[in-house]
C-alpha cells in the first residue's frame, strides 16, 4: 500500500512539473 502510495505522488509530482 505505501509503495503504491509514493508511486501516485511521484506520478503527481511529474505530472506538476510537466504541467
Amino acid at each position: 500500500m505505501l509503495s503504491c502510495k509514493i508511486r501516485s505522488f511521484m506520478y503527481w509530482a511529474v505530472v506538476c512539473w510537466l504541467g
